[in-house]
């Protein structure tokens, strides 16, 4: 969505979609096919501007709901500093959404991004054309945090940072198993961005854009709590004057 979670590629289909990146470190130096029954989008059409490939607005087969959500009301977004169970890989987590002026202390886990495009679109990627959310990663050598946060929406979404805004944070902490103790803290932003030619390199396979508004019929996580941390993180993205540059 890692150290935590990173040590087994099992762990994305557990944790937030945009973790899955932190695996890269055990297996090669990017993921390559994932692990899960992978198919692609159902129904697309092709535009002309930048190569993406952009979806109808309305529900389709390829838009996956995962079992938990299959008996449930309304999926309600995280409140700050609510503990959230799940179980990953053989050990329990709980993890919590946390506003701006609430940083918390933990090892550093990269940034996620909300992208946002000049026609108030949401730009979601999915590894598998099933679970859809955000790009996201963790620094790479002295890099600081709104750097990672270009490269990786660059590397993952294809796409060009051009204006961002903190949004919050997660903390996920292991409660049980062979990490017992370890804390990770990623940020959130939202960033403005500007659409590049879709060429996926590494474990991301496909994009998708939609408008600002849609973007919750979309995003799902294989966990409850994951999904909750992300449709908190899409209500502070659309909230407040928008990115400031960067």
């Amino acid at each position: 969505m890692r150290d935590a979670e990173g040590g087994q590629a099992s762990v994305r289909m557990a944790l937030p979609l945009w973790w899955i990146e932190t695996i890269r470190q055990t297996s090669t130096a990017r993921i390559g096919t994932p692990t899960g029954p992978g198919r692609g989008p159902s129904c697309v059409d092709h535009c002309h501007d930048a190569g993406v490939i952009r979806q109808p607005d309305v529900a389709s087969p390829s838009v996956h709901k995962p079992q938990w959500e299959s008996h449930m009301t309304p999926i309600v977004p995280a409140r700050d500093g609510e503990r959230m169970l799940t179980h990953s890989n053989g050990q329990d987590w709980l993890v919590s959404w946390h506003p701006v002026d609430d940083p918390q202390k933990g090892k550093a886990h990269g940034a996620a991004g909300i992208c946002v495009t000049a026609a108030n679109e949401m730009v979601l990627i999915s590894h598998d054309g099933e679970h859809w959310g955000f790009p996201a990663g963790r620094p790479e050598g002295t890099e600081a945090i709104e750097e990672t946060l270009r490269r990786e929406m660059l590397e993952e979404a294809c796409v060009t940072v051009i204006g961002s805004r903190l949004l919050g944070y997660s903390r996920s902490e292991c409660v049980r198993g062979r990490e017992l103790g370890l804390v990770l803290i990623r940020s959130y932003w939202r960033a403005e961005v500007r659409l590049q030619e879709w060429e996926p390199e590494f474990e991301i396979r496909h994009r998708r854009v939609v408008p600002e508004s849609e973007a919750k019929k979309y995003v799902r996580d294989p966990d409850l709590a994951a999904t909750r941390v992300s449709f908190r993180a899409l209500d502070e993205a659309v909230a407040g004057d928008g990115p400031r540059p960067s």
